[in-house]
Formats: C-alpha cells, sequence, structure tokens
C-alpha cells in the first residue's frame, strides 16, 4: 500500500473504529426514585423483603444491585437483586441480624456494562408488631390494653391510630414513649397501627423515619 492510500484510508479506519465503539456502548440505566423503594419486615422470621421499581434503559444483559447501611451510614451489606414480584416491583428478601433496629437502602441497575447511579438512601424501620392484647368488658364498655415490642431507634417514641375502617379514616390517639396503649371503647370492630418515630444520625434533620402501619383487630 503506497503512502496516499494510507492517508486516506488510515482515518477512515479510525472513525469506523469509534463509531463501533460508540454502537457497542449502551445506554446508562436511569436512577430508581427513593418514592419507589420499599421494605417489608417478617419479624417472626427475621427477614426482609427489599423491592423497588423498575427502571428504564435496562435492556439485555441486566441486573440491580443494592447497599445495606446501618443507621451511621457504614456499608454493612452488598448484593445482586433480580427478584420479581407480583406488583411488577424488582428486589430482593434477606435475612438481617437485628431486624429491631433502622437500615437504609440504596440501589442502582446495570445493564451490559453501564451502571446508573446509586439512588438516594431510603431509610427503614420495622413495623412495630402487637403481641398482647388484655380486654376487659364492662357492660357497653370495652378497656383494651395492647402491647407491642420495641424498636431500637425509635427515638421520638410511637404513635398510636385508630379507625372503624381498616383501610382508611385512622385519627391519631396520642404518642407514647412507651410499648403499651390503653383504651375504653364501645363494644365493636377496631383497627389500631402503630407507627414508630424515629431519627438516624445518617439522615436528614428534618427527616423522621416512619414504619408502614401495622394493623390489630379488636
Amino acid at each position: 500500500m503506497n503512502k496516499t492510500w494510507k492517508k486516506i484510508l488510515m482515518p477512515l479506519i479510525g472513525l469506523l473504529a469509534m463509531l463501533m465503539m460508540t454502537c457497542m456502548v449502551q445506554a446508562r440505566p436511569g436512577t430508581v426514585p427513593v418514592s419507589k423503594i420499599d421494605h417489608f419486615w417478617n419479624e417472626s422470621t427475621g427477614e426482609m423483603q427489599l423491592s423497588w421499581a423498575q427502571v428504564s434503559g435496562m435492556n439485555g444483559s441486566r441486573k440491580y444491585y443494592y447497599r445495606l447501611y446501618n443507621r451511621n451510614g457504614k456499608i454493612v451489606r452488598t448484593g445482586v437483586a433480580n427478584q420479581r414480584f407480583t406488583d411488577g416491583t424488582v428486589g430482593t428478601t434477606i435475612r438481617v441480624s437485628n431486624n429491631r433496629t433502622i437500615y437504609g437502602l440504596s440501589v442502582r441497575g446495570r445493564t451490559g456494562n453501564s451502571y446508573g447511579a446509586w439512588s438516594a438512601k431510603k431509610w427503614m424501620v420495622p413495623q412495630p408488631q402487637i403481641y398482647s392484647v388484655t380486654k376487659v368488658r364492662s357492660g357497653s364498655a370495652l378497656r383494651s390494653t395492647f402491647k407491642w415490642r420495641p424498636i431500637a431507634g425509635a427515638y421520638k417514641g410511637y404513635r398510636v391510630y385508630m379507625s372503624r375502617s381498616a383501610n382508611s379514616g385512622y385519627s391519631l390517639l396520642g404518642t407514647t414513649t412507651g410499648t403499651s396503649w390503653t383504651k375504653t371503647l364501645s363494644v365493636g370492630t377496631y383497627y389500631f397501627r402503630i407507627q414508630a418515630v424515629c431519627t438516624s444520625t445518617a439522615a436528614s434533620p428534618t427527616g423522621h423515619l416512619y414504619t408502614k402501619y401495622v394493623v390489630y383487630r379488636y
């Protein structure tokens, strides 16, 4: 090949190589919104189900990665999570050494060799579980005391809610730093929800952490 052809072909070969590399680079996956990250605690088994919404740009070979933080912001576990749940979310179920304390969760997606950005931390708190109920009936009145197990990190105590409907209409009865509540009611069906109110040194100073509600029926 003479020098003239080399001068013509070498730039073309370089341009072709650049085009091929560009085609091989995959779009970066989207970031999972913190509002789309959720969890469910199973107190009896010590397991925690982590779940989040699937993000755009996850094509071909794809995986999700997670980081679990303690309440001081230190990473205590990492892993790959591709379990699909019936509600359309993806995640994993893990066993934790302490299922009564605060954890933070951050996730990101990977497609091929392209990684998405880590999500903001979602701070998770175990749901208080009612384990004991004492009911004393006197005529049309029902004096009931129910108890729940303490949550490590519930520095602000527990809020107690009540409703006559299972899924709506809950009103705040009050807040206690203890782990029991007594209420005198007319005989009927009532639903109670306990909500731990927590803060963490790793969380926003204005971002109190709330659990899902746990329902107990009378």
